[in-house]
């Protein structure tokens, strides 16, 4: 039976009712997901918006990423925003930014962490990232990998939800270690806390050097102010350190210096302790202010050349000197005038020049007061002779930087402080580097050579070194200069990826303000003390202690004798010159 036109006409409405439908279910399914794309950038855009206008974030700039332009209609209205489109690529450092992402086919993790790989200081970087569907449990994981590792830490998840026109805000809770579901009204401080309450699960590689006093191995533990900050930052944002050791020594020091500095730029070390001071070489590294200043020195060797002669001189200032001579040149003038009142019977004076002091209290008197004052003069000179001779017998030391300009003695200054002394001053810049000597060079002499620039605290420290003792001398071989260079500020070098760089200057701040640092470094040196007292202490005096007193009591046997001498053959020689001028007796 064929078809007839009343079953032909059922058929295309059928065909027109089913396709109306779709259409409508279409439509309707583009305008859900149109509205749940303007929820997402609405929210979005609040959130940038926010962060712009806090004072807390410090966001100078939104970039919009893979986001369509219309979505946002005016972009003004959320701060100064820039769109980045396919490839997706930047040439710029990204800081102070408020980033948003919208996740395709086309802009993937990989493509997400190349972008993130130009963040620096991460802290302040903030990141929403836009998906269509619900992420997966896999999907989050990797997200979360790739951020961690690049240090950041503030970001948020926003996606369609399949059972609702309303989407989905997620953020990670490092507190609880896992997303948690907020409200899309959350404000941005509540979201984006300006101060990090945790940091656990997260890994920091700590890269320290020996530098007393303010990192040092001692019995395999690793002591120091830089190292006890390092510990209270450990407990209070509970994340796990990695420490790692780098020895350096004048034969490496500068190779050691580049690797520090590339290892910070390219993210593998995280945090370098101790302290330095951060000059133009390290404009690619990030700083953290460590809120101190010490003061720059210059640890001088000390002379040894012997000045005994100065020494003889030294005892008595000018003024007293002038005494003592005008009185024993008044005293041999009148032992001179007493001599010709003997001898000349027909000299003139005779009556004139008597003295008559034998015959009196007051000749007597002063006689006494002479030789006594005689003695004391002679004994204070001894006194002070001996105490020159064991601790002055050398010549003085500079105690200027004119004097130590004005003195031979180099100065050893590696390749990476020539900023450091460029900032002291073109003069003084270039006296030092009249009399640079470098660490080849350096290496090939004794230690004690040389001059070297030290912050105060490391200078008290080379200066008590055991190697820089001269155990023939009896005394230490290097002294700090009293004129101090320069105070310098102390920071912190943080590599590329360091995550919580505010957080931790907030930190320091509290930990200085609180009196830990001065409570541990006073502690500190207490103890240092009492090990000195206890272990380092020379003990009981040697025969070698008491050298320069035989010698000075044999000098004196010596001139005692001699003196000894010379008066026992001048009487038998006066004798023997008396017989020969006798006169043979001639009988009339």
């Amino acid at each position: 039976m064929l078809p007839t036109m009343n079953d032909f006409s059922s058929v295309r409405c059928t065909t027109m009712n089913t396709t109306v439908l779709f259409s409508v279910l279409l439509a309707g399914l583009l305008q859900s997901v149109s509205n749940k794309h303007s929820s997402l950038y609405a929210t979005v855009g609040r959130l940038a918006k926010e962060a712009y206008s806090s004072r807390y974030h410090s966001v100078v700039q939104v970039y919009a990423v893979g986001i369509p332009d219309e979505a946002f209609g005016e972009w003004n209205a959320y701060g100064p925003m820039i769109s980045l489109q396919d490839p997706y690529t930047i040439r710029w450092k990204l800081e102070n930014a408020f980033v948003i992402v919208k996740m395709s086919m086309y802009l993937t993790l990989n493509v997400l962490s190349a972008i993130l790989s130009h963040a620096r200081d991460v802290e302040k970087v903030f990141l929403a990232v836009i998906i269509d569907s619900p992420p997966s449990h896999h999907t989050l994981k990797q997200l979360t990998g790739m951020l961690l590792k690049r240090g950041l830490l503030n970001y948020c998840i926003l996606h369609t939800n399949t059972h609702g026109i309303e989407p989905s805000l997620l953020k990670y809770e490092t507190i609880a270690n896992h997303f948690q579901s907020h409200d899309l009204n959350t404000s941005i401080e509540l979201l984006f806390p300006p101060f990090l309450r945790t940091l656990e699960g997260h890994k920091l590689n700590a890269l320290l050097s020996d530098n007393y006093p303010y990192a040092y191995l001692l019995s395999s533990v690793w002591e120091g102010v830089d190292a006890y900050i390092l510990t209270l930052a450990r407990d209070r944002f509970r994340f796990e350190v990695q420490l790692i050791n780098m020895a350096i020594n004048r034969q490496n020091a500068l190779h050691r210096m580049d690797l520090i500095r590339q290892r910070l730029e390219n993210g593998t070390i995280d945090i370098h302790m101790p302290r330095a001071h951060v000059s133009r070489s390290y404009l690619n590294v990030d700083v953290a202010v460590a809120y101190e200043w010490e003061a720059l020195v210059l640890v001088v060797p000390k002379s040894d050349q012997l000045n005994l002669t100065n020494i003889m001189l030294q005892p008595f200032t000018i003024e007293v000197w002038t005494i003592v001579l005008a009185y024993l040149l008044v005293r041999q003038m009148i032992k001179l005038f007493s001599f010709f009142k003997r001898r000349c019977n027909r000299f003139t004076l005779k009556k004139t020049l008597t003295c008559r002091w034998s015959f009196g209290s007051f000749g007597s008197l002063t006689t006494v007061g002479v030789e006594l004052v005689s003695f004391l003069l002679i004994e204070a000179y001894l006194a002070k002779i001996t105490e020159f001779l064991l601790y002055c017998r050398f010549r003085s030391d500079p105690q200027t930087l004119d004097e130590f300009f004005r003195s031979t003695i180099p100065v050893l200054i590696p390749e990476y402080m020539d900023p450091l002394v460029e900032a002291l001053g073109p003069t003084v810049a270039a006296n030092f580097h009249a009399k640079l000597i470098r660490p080849d060079e350096y290496a090939k002499r004794a230690a004690s050579c040389c001059a070297r620039i030290h912050t105060l605290p490391r200078a008290e420290y080379v200066v008590r070194m055991g190697k820089y003792f001269d155990a023939t001398l009896g005394r230490k071989q290097l002294y700090i200069l009293p004129e101090q260079l320069k105070i310098i500020p102390m920071s912190y070098l943080l590599g590329r990826n360091f995550a919580f760089k505010n957080s931790f200057e907030l930190f320091l701040l509290g930990v200085h303000e609180s009196g830990l640092i001065g409570r541990y470094v006073t502690a500190h040196r207490k103890d240092m003390a009492m090990m000195e007292r206890n272990f380092f202490t020379k003990g009981w005096l040697t025969l070698a202690d008491l050298l320069p007193l035989f010698v000075l009591v044999g000098a004196g046997w010596c001139c005692s004798f001699a003196a000894f001498l010379s008066e026992v053959f001048g009487v038998r020689f006066n004798r023997y010159w008396a017989r020969k001028r006798v006169r043979p007796f001639v009988a009339e």
